[in-house]
C-alpha cells in the first residue's frame, strides 16, 4: 500500500524496512485504525500471486484467500470518502464496494510475465 513511494500521506508496506513506509504491518488490521471516509485517495497494491503472497506477507496470505482480499477491499472503501478515488495495481479489476470502475490500463510486461492491470474507481 504505497510503501515505496513516498509522495503519499499514509504508507504501510508489510516489508518497511528499506521503503517509505511509515507503518509496518498487516493492511486489514491498519485500515480499521481509520476513521469512516477519512481517506480522499488510496494507492493498493497488493501481491499479484500466491508465491509474492507467501514470500513477503508475515501471515502467509496467498491470492486464493479470497475472504481477507474481500476484506481489505471493504474496509478500503470504509475509509474512502464520497468522491475519493482507489488506484488498484492487481490481477484483476473486481471492485470495491459503493464504488464504480473509471478507467482500466493493462500494463504488458512482455512474454515472461503476466500482464498488471490498473484500475481506478471512485466512491459514490
Amino acid at each position: 500500500m504505497c510503501g515505496r513511494d513516498d509522495k503519499c500521506e499514509y504508507r504501510n508496506d508489510i516489508r518497511a524496512e528499506g521503503t517509505a513506509a511509515n507503518h509496518a504491518g498487516d493492511a486489514l488490521e491498519w485500515l480499521k485504525s481509520f476513521a469512516d471516509g477519512s481517506i480522499e485517495g488510496v494507492v493498493y497494491d497488493s501481491p499479484y500471486n500466491d508465491a509474492q503472497g507467501l514470500k513477503y506477507t508475515k501471515m502467509n496470505i496467498s491470492k486464493s484467500n479470497l475472504a481477507y482480499w474481500y476484506d481489505i477491499r471493504k474496509e478500503i472503501a470504509r475509509v474512502l470518502a464520497p468522491g475519493g478515488r482507489v488506484i488498484l495495481f492487481a490481477w484483476n479489476t473486481n471492485g470495491f464496494p459503493g464504488c464504480e470502475i473509471e478507467k482500466i490500463w493493462v500494463i504488458a510486461h512482455g512474454s515472461e510475465r503476466n500482464d498488471t492491470l490498473v484500475s481506478v474507481h471512485k466512491k459514490l
